[in-house]
């Protein structure tokens, strides 16, 4: 694909809005070219940026500003030329509105610009599938690297995954997320102690509103605190999403872009042999990691796709909140002022 293709499709990529198709050719394009990737790059932290902005009404000095301003000009049409008249007056008012829209932010009260940056409050209780490349329960939560592996004829540290999200119960704002369901394929790179991690694509369910997918991106950020490398979206079917005492299955695209097989590791009893009293990512509370035997976990889309059995798996239903992040800053603030340091 040539880069002006690519560039002027890259925020409905971003978005998830294109086809399964365009957006395979396009990732493919990506992995190429790194002008291309730079300009995703730039899309993504404007719109990071702009879904922290909450729209409130301008007031009406602002279009009264406006007005008078425009009313004010006096374009000289005989001394220029018929074509530049055009540009000359959108010119004109877009310098206008310009500064008659930062005169307004400036003088706004502090509580219509705190107003402004708010995000809606929103609540998550949720499910995940998880299967991954690493031999037994990933070792991840214990260290800052990932298992090692003998790719390619070499040893190379990596943690390459699958993630099944079902939520139980949610609310973003007043957006119900009851029984939505996403998926991420990731890399977190071989050293994720300095907070950065490779790679992931987020997919969304078609069935997903913009709403309920502005939701999935704030949840899954607070989830997964970490700078990716390459963060990507798409839209793909979650097609099953099955779970019984002894197995789970799930499956975007029928299994054509990726599958996660698991079955229940067998313990002293029938009962499932759960880790407890470990965070999961950055959620504050869980029901406990729930073993279960990875019998395959694939991706197969683009050139990153993997594939990988009898490896790590594991069931976790998770909760979170805004306000559990809220909270978290203001300990952090208080851990600051004395002089402590975080934990690791």
């Amino acid at each position: 694909m040539f880069c002006r293709n690519v560039k002027k499709d890259l925020s409905a990529y971003h978005q998830g809005e294109l086809k399964p198709g365009t957006a395979n050719s396009i990732e493919a394009h990506l992995a190429k070219c790194s002008d291309c990737r730079k300009e995703l790059e730039t899309i993504q932290e404007g719109i990071r940026l702009a879904e922290r902005l909450r729209l409130v009404p301008a007031p009406d000095e602002l279009w009264q500003s406006v007005e008078e301003q425009i009313r004010r000009q006096k374009i000289p049409v005989e001394s220029k030329p018929e074509r530049s008249l055009v540009p000359a007056f959108a010119l004109t008012l877009g310098i206008v509105i310009l500064i008659a829209t930062l005169f307004w932010f400036f003088s706004a009260s502090e509580e219509n610009r705190a107003m402004t940056a708010a995000s809606p409050q929103w609540s998550v209780n949720a499910t995940v599938m998880e299967a991954c490349s690493c031999p037994m329960f990933c070792q991840c939560y214990f260290n800052t690297r990932p298992a090692g592996h003998t790719h390619h004829g070499k040893e190379e540290h990596f943690c390459r995954g699958n993630l099944a999200y079902k939520v139980n119960k949610g609310k973003y704002g007043s957006e119900t997320l009851d029984g939505i369901k996403f998926w991420v394929a990731s890399d977190v790179g071989s050293d994720f102690s300095g907070g950065h991690a490779d790679w992931a694509v987020l997919y969304f369910d078609p069935s997903l509103n913009r709403t309920q997918r502005d939701a999935v991106r704030i949840i899954l950020a607070s989830l997964m605190p970490v700078k990716w490398k390459s963060f990507q979206t798409a839209e793909a079917k979650i097609d099953r999403w099955e779970l019984n005492p002894d197995s789970a299955y799930a499956s975007l695209e029928g299994g054509n872009a990726a599958v996660i097989r698991l079955k229940r590791f067998q313990g002293m009893t029938s009962e499932p042999v759960v880790i407890r009293n470990l965070k999961y990512w950055a959620a504050p509370r869980n029901d406990g990691f729930h073993l279960m035997r990875n019998e395959l976990e694939a991706y197969r889309i683009g050139p990153k796709a993997f594939e990988f059995k009898g490896t790590s798996g594991f069931l976790i239903t998770f909760d979170m909140n805004s306000k559990d992040l809220a909270e978290k800053k203001k300990q952090a603030k208080r851990n600051s002022e004395k002089g402590i340091q975080p934990s690791s």
